[in-house]
């Protein structure tokens, strides 16, 4: 039945309107957006007086205000959730971790737990199709990442009262294979190179073709920066005379920013042999570009391709490594972010403190703890031994 042409009465949402019998009657109409911040409204008519439909909307409003809530809440898909909790966080991350969290949103949780309603989801059903749904494919530290993410969410939900628990909070995530496969051969497994390897690599390095790929690893192995800060320093960051560099900024193919946490921000110092090896490859550089008539400038990126001066891409570092690897210079294969690894576990294992390592790398006490414990099982060893050689 369409409805009459209402008219404004003194009374907040009351209306007035002329029924089929001409006879004057009055209505309510409350308008609200739900948590999903879509427009509803409560509406009904048929009242004799202004005073009925305004104690019949209070009384409403009143009992169902909580009910309301209640029906919206039970009503959000995961879906729907996992849109209002990437809104409500996006502006605090970095742009890194947006897109980390939006890709764990589309490629995992929305195709596995997207339509069931966020308040039905139980443990055993989260675990059933999504944690071991996802354990079938990738690895652990990829349904991890997912799940935390997760997590997350729920945790605001609770917050917000959409839910009254978090019931996934005491999920654990393991993968059988993954562990037999690190206790036959742990250290094969990990992202570094010990000192033969390294020496080898740098020997090798050195003597190749294209002094880019020199400078930018070794760059990265005698200062154990990642490989996007490494891709963001421009000339003005590196005081040859001092011997330091300044990091500040990273760069990936999302583009250049500011460091991903405050300790990435710091001022590292450079042995001379490192120094020596980037004053040269400055004046390359500036040879390089005179050559196509471009002039040096403090501002211009360190680390560029010397036939296009364009900057170095993304994969630069890595596809070098494969290389290397290929050609069997070195006993295993690493990331990019392998030779930050190699670095601080030899700082490490030489016994160098904690917090000195911590700060050179731009990361907390506790990450190297747990990160490069392995490296100190040697120093643990020998400080069993202090005690019996000094009292003994």
């Amino acid at each position: 039945m369409a409805r009459p042409k209402l008219k404004k009465t003194r009374r907040n949402n009351i209306y007035s309107y002329t029924d089929t019998k001409n006879k004057k009657k009055y209505a309510y109409r409350y308008k609200y957006y739900d948590s999903l911040g879509k427009r509803k409204e409560l509406y009904k008519q048929g009242f004799d007086s202004d005073r009925d439909a305004e104690v019949a909307l209070a009384k409403l409003i009143c009992e169902t205000d909580s009910f309301l809530k209640v029906v919206e809440n039970k009503n959000i898909t995961v879906s729907q959730w996992m849109d209002i909790w990437f809104e409500s966080k996006k502006n605090d991350w970095a742009i890194s971790s947006k897109k980390l969290a939006k890709q764990n949103i589309d490629l995992y949780i929305k195709p596995l737990l997207g339509s069931y309603k966020l308040s039905n989801l139980d443990y055993l059903t989260y675990k059933k199709e999504f944690i071991d749904e996802l354990l079938k494919t990738k690895s652990v530290n990829t349904v991890k990442s997912a799940h935390s993410k997760f997590l997350d969410a729920v945790n605001l939900a609770v917050r917000n009262e959409v839910l009254p628990k978090n019931r996934f909070s005491s999920m654990t995530i393991s993968k059988e294979n993954e562990k037999k496969k690190k206790s036959i051969n742990e250290e094969n497994d990990l992202n570094f190179l010990n000192e033969d390897d390294l020496k080898k690599l740098l020997q090798f390095i050195k003597k190749a073709d294209d002094m880019t790929k020199t400078a930018v690893i070794w760059t990265i192995a005698f200062t154990g920066m990642r490989k996007g800060e490494a891709a963001a320093l421009r000339w003005k960051d590196i005081d040859l005379q001092e011997g330091t560099i300044n990091i500040y900024e990273t760069r990936d193919h999302l583009g250049q920013r500011e460091a991903k946490t405050k300790n990435s921000i710091r001022v590292v110092e450079i042995e001379q042999n490192l120094c020596s090896l980037l004053e040269s490859y400055r004046k390359k550089s500036i040879e390089k570009k005179l050559e196509k008539g471009v002039s040096h400038k403090n501002t211009d990126y360190v680390f560029i391709n010397l036939k296009t001066l364009h900057c170095i891409g993304t994969n630069f570092v890595a596809n070098i490594l494969i290389s290397v690897y290929k050609k069997k210079v070195i006993s295993k294969y690493i990331s990019p972010h392998g030779l930050r690894h190699s670095y601080a576990t030899i700082l490490c294992g030489q016994g160098v403190p904690i917090p000195v390592v911590a700060k050179i790398i731009g990361d907390t006490p506790n990450t190297v703890m747990v990160y490069y414990a392995h490296s100190l099982k040697e120093k643990e060893k020998e400080a069993v031994q202090i005690l019996s050689k000094v009292l003994l």
